[in-house]
């Protein structure tokens, strides 16, 4: 069974038998994917002609793609009852099956019926229609987070394993599929203006009106913010300390990454707005000493913060607002950062706890060529993040 692998960048290797399960071994290495793919689809076209051993299916006597997904998603909710991975909506199994959803569409975008077969996808279909309608067209027009793309085509690789497992396929057609930061298009990332997102506070609903100004004026992830403890919360040195956070699947585990560990300033408004929460927080919900509980004390859920919070704000205040999401206020206190000249770009990265600074010039790439054109919006940075003495 023949696959074919990337070494390095311009060189590509064919590992093949002269038989589909045996006969002796066989390298063919290539300067280019093209000569690689080339050879590679003659290759097995050989295999399918000449392999007649009972074993894996060829392309024409697989299962379609919708029956594949459809039985890999029963083992996957097989594995949830067990307990084996999570189960519901945000967990491991609903992450899974929001992928494979994704992937089943494939079918019309490659221009074929409910009856393609698992056996006919090319890597070509997963890279060039798959990706790049995950890069480009899907969320609104608006393209995936790059890693829900690699989350994605992670579960697709799992499949696609699982087919080959029973016989389906030959062999996986993702496998040399690969998700890049290279080429990658810079995200349209809307600059809010002060006076908007104070608008937007200040009509926030009163019971959600604390979480919306903390997330705006110190750029935590909703996750973080969510896991937030009060033993995490430094008064005497104005600082937030993130430690934690909740998952996609609703599970306290560590933050995004290594660098979101970190410590995070607190506005003077954020630290008296704390300060007197606090001490007014209703004792039951204080068993699991969280900042931002929901009412039994128990971990909030982000998706209220959002609908009952940030959107009815928008809809209440009579600023001209346009829509925004909650990780909207994480990238206006990225803006006020960025803006404010006395801020270095590494010291922007590390509040943002992004991985480094690449990231964050690609993520913010609109502001910093902006910036280098507009005027310091330092007095802005001195009242949202108390820079002033």
């Amino acid at each position: 069974m023949p696959k074919y692998i990337e070494l390095a960048p311009g060189k590509w290797r064919i590992d093949m038998r002269n038989t589909m399960y045996d006969g002796p071994k066989e390298q063919l290495f290539f300067g280019t994917e093209k000569e690689v793919n080339d050879e590679f689809k003659r290759r097995m076209e050989e295999v399918q002609r000449s392999d007649s051993r009972d074993g894996a299916q060829l392309p024409n006597d697989s299962p379609t793609i919708l029956k594949a997904c459809e039985e890999f998603m029963k083992l996957q909710a097989q594995r949830a009852v067990r307990g084996d991975i999570g189960k519901g909506k945000k967990s491991e199994e609903g992450n899974k099956r929001r992928h494979i959803n994704h992937f089943c569409a494939l079918r019309y975008r490659v221009g074929a019926t409910d009856k393609m077969k698992i056996g006919h996808l090319t890597a070509d279909d997963i890279r060039d229609t798959f990706i790049e309608w995950m890069r480009t067209k899907a969320n609104g027009g608006r393209g995936y987070a790059l890693e829900t793309q690699r989350n994605t085509l992670v579960t697709i690789k799992q499949m696609l394993d699982w087919c080959v497992e029973r016989q389906y396929i030959p062999f996986n057609p993702a496998r040399s599929v690969t998700i890049s930061f290279r080429n990658r298009p810079i995200p349209e990332v809307r600059r809010i203006h002060p006076s908007e997102m104070v608008a937007v506070i200040n009509a926030a609903p009163e019971a959600y009106k604390r979480q919306v100004m903390f997330l705006a004026y110190t750029g935590l992830r909703r996750g973080e913010a969510l896991a937030l403890t009060w033993d995490h919360v430094d008064f005497e040195n104005q600082r937030i300390l993130v430690r934690c956070a909740i998952n996609a699947g609703g599970k306290l585990g560590p933050p995004k990454t290594k660098k979101s560990n970190r410590s995070v300033k607190m506005p003077t408004s954020v630290s008296n707005m704390l300060r007197k929460w606090k001490m007014s927080q209703p004792l039951k919900m204080r068993k699991h000493n969280l900042v931002f509980p929901n009412t039994l004390g128990n971990y909030a859920d982000g998706d209220n913060w959002r609908n009952r919070g940030l959107n009815v704000a928008i809809k209440r205040t009579n600023y001209p607002v346009k829509p925004m999401t909650l990780h909207d206020l994480r990238h206006y206190y990225a803006s006020c950062l960025i803006f404010d000249h006395r801020t270095s770009d590494a010291e922007v990265a590390a509040l943002l706890g992004h991985a480094d600074t690449h990231h964050t010039y690609w993520q913010y790439a609109r502001y910093f060529e902006e910036r280098s054109s507009a005027m310091s919006d330092g007095d802005v940075l001195d009242e949202i993040l108390g820079a002033a003495s």
